[in-house]
């Protein structure tokens, strides 16, 4: 948790309970920025066996 909220994109991480042990939000000024934080920062850390990203999109205006 100390060396996820190291990272500057991280602007909020915290420890949940469920199938999941921490949780965090992500913010990127753009996508190639938002994919080098998640596959080397983040993948990266020590001890983390897993993790899954999904994404939030704008959603779509309907006409």
């Amino acid at each position: 948790m100390k060396n996820l909220c190291k990272i500057p994109q991280v602007k909020e991480a915290d420890i949940v309970f469920g199938y999941y042990d921490v949780i965090c939000r992500i913010e990127s000024a753009s996508e190639e920025v938002l994919q080098d934080v998640i596959t080397r920062a983040i993948r990266g850390l020590p001890n983390l066996k897993t993790s899954m990203t999904l994404n939030i999109i704008k959603e779509q205006e309907s006409k």
